[in-house]
Formats: structure tokens, C-alpha cells, sequence
């Protein structure tokens, strides 16, 4: 049974607002007043639905068998597909406190960071008229006075800390050279002989595969001298061609098999 479109939650009804348990519902039978059951469902809904627009707890059926609190009224029609069952939960448990992201400490991290450049010098505003004119005509002056400026003072210092972090840093690098070069002699020995051993391995599956190929052939050449030598007997071959064709096989096969036996000795 569909309920009228209330935006209200209540326990006879399912997340899609559909009238589901209901008490005379689940009890339906051929002689069930249908009116009065919905004149019952509507009449509650809206006392549900006005009861929490005035934030007042909403108030139980009558004809419900056990006391059990109707779900609160929700302001938003579509927070009803957040509701799946009459769940009891504290408040507690229901309510999520973001967690704050935690963001590095970068307070440690070593950083350099050039100075502000100053829009105005104030220092030049405590000058009186010749003053100025000095030093719009001494280049020297001029160069002292910007040089005994607290920003060149601070971007000056701040040179020479960078100049003498790099120059650091570069005889510690410088003073793994040695180190390195001696490495590199390692690896380069260690190169050379993986070289050496798989130009062995090589050599050596390369006389394996010869010995397979040998062995391969001389079987092949027995067993064609024992075809022949099986056709002389059955008499399908005279004796001519029997000594034209099974004795160069016969040589062929034994001169395989001595190279075979000198390639097993060495």
C-alpha cells in the first residue's frame, strides 16, 4: 500500500514510503475494513507529520500491541533513502565527527627563502635635500649607502649562508670519489667476469647441443641400415643392392658413434 507523500518517517513505513507493517495489514482477511485502515494510516501520518513540524514527539497508534516511538520527522524528503529499519542508536553513535587532517610539520624542514624586496626605503626619507644630491652624484656614496641597507644586509647574509651550505655540500660529495672510484673498479671486475662465465656457459650448451645432434644422427643412420637389413631378409632387396645400401650406412654409423665417444672423453 502506498502512504500519501508526507516527508515523514514512521515505523509502518519502508524506505520507499510504502505502508508495509501496519497492524490490521499484516492481519488482512476477506473481512478486514480496508476504509477504516486508511482512514486510520492517513490520519496518523498527519498527526506524525504536524506533531514534528511543531517539534513535539510524535504520537503513538492506539491499536499498536507495544509502545515503540515513532521515528523522528525528517525536514528533507530525500534523507527517507538514509532510513532502513528502526534501528536504535544513540545519538552518539549516529553522529560522525570529521577528522581533522593532520598536516606535516614543515617547521624543521630546511628551506631558503629570499628576502622581501622592499617598495620603498624609509631610510631615504630621513635624508635631508643635499644628502640626497650626494648621493645622486657619488656613485661610491651611493653604492655604501645601499650596501649598509638592512634588506642588502639580510639578502648578503643570507648569500654567503647559501654559498657556504653548497660549498659544504660539494667537499662532502668531492670526498666520495674515492670510494666511488674503487666501486666502480669492483663492478667493472664484476662485469668482466659474468662475461667470462657466459661466454662458458655458452660454449658449453653449445657442445651440449652437439652431442644431442650427434646422437640424434647416428641413431638415425642405425636405424635406417636396420631397414635395410630387415628388406634383405624378408627377400624385398637382392644382395647387391643390399651391400650397395647397408654397408655405407653401417660406416656412416660407427664413424658417428667414434666422434661421439671422442666428444664424451674430452
Amino acid at each position: 500500500m502506498r502512504a500519501a507523500s508526507l516527508p515523514v518517517q514512521h515505523r509502518w513505513l519502508d524506505t520507499a514510503g510504502n505502508v508495509q507493517s501496519h497492524p490490521d495489514l499484516n492481519k488482512w482477511t476477506a473481512h478486514s475494513d480496508l476504509g477504516r485502515i486508511v482512514t486510520e494510516i492517513v490520519t496518523e501520518l498527519r498527526v506524525v507529520a504536524n506533531t514534528a513540524s511543531s517539534n513535539k514527539p510524535p504520537v503513538s497508534p492506539a491499536r499498536s500491541s507495544s509502545p515503540v516511538p515513532a521515528a523522528s520527522l525528517s525536514p528533507y524528503p530525500g534523507s527517507l533513502a538514509n532510513y532502513a529499519s528502526p534501528s536504535r542508536q544513540s545519538p552518539q553513535a549516529q553522529i560522525q565527527q570529521p577528522k581533522q587532517q593532520q598536516t606535516p610539520d614543515t617547521s624543521k624542514m630546511q628551506r631558503t627563502q629570499m628576502p622581501v624586496i622592499p617598495a620603498i626605503f624609509p631610510e631615504l626619507e630621513e635624508l635631508s635635500l643635499s644628502q640626497l644630491e650626494k648621493l645622486n652624484s657619488d656613485k661610491h656614496a651611493l653604492k655604501k649607502f645601499v650596501k649598509d641597507l638592512p634588506s642588502v644586509k639580510e639578502f648578503t647574509q643570507l648569500r654567503d649562508e647559501v654559498l657556504h651550505s653548497n660549498m659544504g655540500i660539494a667537499k662532502k660529495t668531492l670526498g666520495y670519489e674515492t670510494d666511488l672510484r674503487e666501486l666502480q673498479k669492483v663492478v667493472e671486475a664484476q662485469r668482466t667476469e659474468l662475461r667470462a662465465a657466459q661466454q662458458a656457459l655458452a660454449e658449453k650448451q653449445a657442445r651440449q647441443q652437439r652431442i644431442v645432434a650427434l646422437s640424434a644422427a647416428a641413431k638415425d643412420v642405425d636405424n635406417e641400415s636396420d631397414e635395410i637389413a630387415t628388406q634383405f631378409a624378408h627377400g624385398d632387396i637382392d644382395v647387391t643392392q643390399f651391400i650397395s645400401t647397408y654397408l655405407p650406412q653401417r660406416n656412416l654409423y660407427h664413424e658417428r658413434t667414434l666422434k661421439l665417444a671422442r666428444v664424451h672423453q674430452h
